[in-house]
This record gives C-alpha cells, sequence and structure tokens, in this order.
C-alpha cells in the first residue's frame, strides 16, 4: 500500500498558507516552497505508472524550451522562475491531469486557517490601535501595506466564501490601519458583484454580463488578462506625458499622487525597456529583478522621469521584466487554464475580478504562496452550494 502524498500535500499547502501569509517574517519562505514541491515530486513519482497525454507532455516540453532559451541569453539565475512555474505547474496538473482535486475541502484545516487568521488580525488590531502608528504599520509576513492588503483580502474572500462574516469584518478593520485604496476598491467591487450574482435581476443587465463572463474559456480568459494589461499600460503613458510633474500631489492626497505616479512611470520604463533589448523576448532579471533596476530602496533608487524607479506593479509587466516574454505567455496560457476553471465554479467571479483588478496594480499576486491561497479559496464550496447539493440528493 502506498503513502498518500496527495492527502499531505494539501494539509502542507494550508500549512504554507498560514506561516507563510500570517506567521512569518518572509525570511525563509523558500524552504517552505521546497517542502510543498518537494512532497508534489514524491506524488508524481506515485504516478509513474499512469499514462501521461501528449498535451502534457507539450507543455512540458515547451516549458523545457523556454528554460534553455533564458539560460542560454540570460545571466539572472531561474530560482525565482523555478519556484513560481513549479507551484503553477502542480496546481495545473492536480487539477487536470490527475483529477484530484480536494484542495481546500479539507474543513478541519479550514477551520484552523480561519481560527490563525483570526488571532493574527485581532491581535494586529490591538497593538496597531495602542501604538496609534499607521505610517510604520507592522504586518508579520511584509512590511508593505500594499501587499498586506493583498494577504489581508484573500483572507476576507476566504471568510466571505466559507460564510464567516466576522471574520470578513475583522479583515476590513484590521485594513483600516494601513489605508489601502486598492483594497477597499476591491471588497466594494466585491460586494456588488456578490449583490448581482446573487440577488441581480435574471437576464438583465450587470447579471447577464456576469454570467457570460463565467462562460469565458481559457482563451478568452487569457484575452481578457492582456486587455486589462494594454489598459493599465495606455493609462500609464497617458498620465506619464500629459500630467506634469507639479501636478502630482503628496502622498493620499489624491488619486494621482506620488505613489502612482511611481507606479506608472515603473510601467513606462518596462515596456521601454522591452522595446529596447531583445532579450527579454528569451529572458528577464528573475530574482535579481530589484538590483538590476536600480532600486535597492526607498532611499537608494535610480530616478526615471522624475521618481524613483521600482519593479513593474503590473502582473504581466513584472513577469516580462522577470522571466521574459515566452516564459511570461506560458505562464498566462497555464494561469487562464485554472481560471477559466474556477469561473465556471459557483459564485468564483465574484472573487477572481476584483482580484485581477488588484493584479493590474500589483505585482507577483497570481504567483507563489498568495497563488497557493487564492486557488484554495476558489476551490472551496460555500456552505449554500453544498446546501444546494445535499438537497437535490434527497430529492
Amino acid at each position: 500500500m502506498k503513502f498518500d502524498y496527495y492527502s499531505l500535500t494539501n494539509v502542507v499547502a494550508y500549512f504554507v498558507i498560514i506561516f507563510v501569509a500570517f506567521l512569518t517574517n518572509g525570511t525563509n519562505n523558500n524552504m517552505f516552497y521546497y517542502a510543498y514541491i518537494g512532497l508534489n515530486i514524491l506524488f508524481l513519482i506515485q504516478l509513474k505508472d499512469k499514462k501521461i497525454s501528449k498535451k502534457f507532455l507539450l507543455i512540458f516540453s515547451l516549458l523545457l524550451l523556454a528554460i534553455v532559451g533564458a539560460l542560454l541569453f540570460g545571466n539572472n539565475g531561474l530560482l525565482d522562475c523555478a519556484i513560481n512555474f513549479s507551484i503553477l505547474l502542480i496546481l495545473y496538473f492536480q487539477f487536470f491531469a490527475f483529477g484530484k482535486k480536494q484542495l481546500g475541502q479539507n474543513e478541519r484545516i479550514n477551520k484552523l486557517l480561519y481560527f490563525v487568521g483570526i488571532v493574527v488580525f485581532i491581535g494586529l488590531i490591538i497593538y496597531n490601535y495602542i501604538k496609534r502608528d499607521t505610517i510604520n504599520f507592522y504586518f508579520i509576513s511584509t512590511y508593505d501595506k500594499n501587499f498586506a492588503s493583498a494577504y489581508v483580502f484573500l483572507f476576507y474572500c476566504f471568510c466571505v466564501k466559507r460564510k464567516k462574516y466576522i471574520g470578513a469584518l475583522i479583515s476590513v478593520i484590521l485594513a483600516t490601519f494601513f489605508y489601502s485604496r486598492l483594497f477597499y476598491i476591491a471588497v466594494i467591487l466585491n460586494i456588488i458583484l456578490l449583490f448581482f450574482h446573487n440577488h441581480g435581476f435574471k437576464n438583465k443587465g450587470c447579471s447577464r454580463l456576469l454570467c457570460k463572463i463565467k462562460e469565458f474559456n481559457s482563451f478568452k480568459v487569457f484575452l481578457s488578462i492582456l486587455l486589462l494589461t494594454i489598459v493599465t499600460i495606455g493609462i500609464s503613458y497617458y498620465t506619464v506625458y500629459n500630467i506634469s510633474v507639479d501636478s502630482v500631489s503628496d502622498y493620499r492626497e489624491s488619486v494621482y499622487d506620488v505613489s502612482n505616479a511611481i507606479r506608472t512611470r515603473a510601467n513606462v520604463y518596462a515596456v521601454e525597456k522591452v522595446k529596447s533589448d531583445w532579450r527579454f523576448i528569451f529572458s528577464g532579471y528573475d530574482s535579481s529583478i530589484r538590483s538590476s533596476l536600480g532600486a535597492v530602496s526607498i532611499y537608494n533608487s535610480t530616478i526615471y522621469l522624475g521618481f524613483r524607479l521600482v519593479q513593474p506593479h503590473n502582473f504581466l509587466l513584472n513577469y516580462v521584466l522577470r522571466y521574459g516574454i515566452i516564459l511570461t505567455l506560458l505562464y498566462l496560457a497555464l494561469l487562464s487554464k485554472l481560471l477559466a476553471y474556477f469561473l465556471k465554479k459557483g459564485e468564483n467571479i465574484v472573487y477572481i475580478i476584483p482580484f485581477l483588478i488588484m493584479n493590474m496594480i500589483m505585482h507577483s499576486l497570481l504567483s507563489s504562496i498568495y497563488l497557493i491561497f487564492f486557488i484554495t479559496i476558489l476551490n472551496i464550496d460555500s456552505k449554500k452550494e453544498v446546501h444546494d447539493g445535499q438537497e437535490s440528493k434527497q430529492k
């Protein structure tokens, strides 16, 4: 009798979420990823007697060729690329190659994740209330307020999906301490989408549009993300070259403040950089992106068009600079297949759309820990769906 590595990998996935997102400072994240990836490799070895279709062999071959190209034309290593692609491929193959779709279905560990999140969030609320220091917001796993807001939003979605509204409320309260505009936009959009999805007028207006989007195949999802990225690039170019530096307000004093001016310039820089260097077709900066851009810290950064240069905060532009165009498009193709699958399940569209919007303004949220957490949430059956399913069985 073979050991059930798959069940163990799902348990480990939860513990990766708990420790990386809530309980560690981010310095040893790779250790958790290695454990998760290693166990899944053992799971794949268990299936060595299973037939692998030509489709999946093609995917591996394309990925292998792209990595060889990156090795030939790049000089910044492939560790970051290897970890993120491994995680995506694990999730992809679990849902499409081997019919293993239990991630997110363990209710006992869901309760543990909920308990840990609530304890950590209440502790942070009390800590920040006592300190009353919203400038230097403290979050265990990241000192960046925007990435902290991404973790909080994911936990908010986790709570709403499981109908744990107290947890969702605590998430919103915690978010007030770091005033992330992107978090508020995502939550408001989620609430609006929930209303139209569950209570909207059938076959009219937004409800009809949501129904059409839910039927998107992977190609349409792929094109939608590309379109959102093109719109983001267009807005970036317009604001950079049509709004004077003197019109940029201080942080949080208007929509186009210093923070957003920096982001738009980073997007413009990425496009111009890729246009001027053909090697970005095959490879990028990988994990050395910050040092390669001279974006070491707030006080030690390259100045570009009047503001300090940072890595692009748009998901796709960031990946192009890190991995090159070919690997980025391959990553997006696999990701689109996953998202298209979950779009059709229940009310997942109300979580996918806000999170995709966040990825137009923040990078890395569709990889590593964020992707594991997000897919776990999307694969959780809401209590309403479970109840309806039980009723249909009884009938």
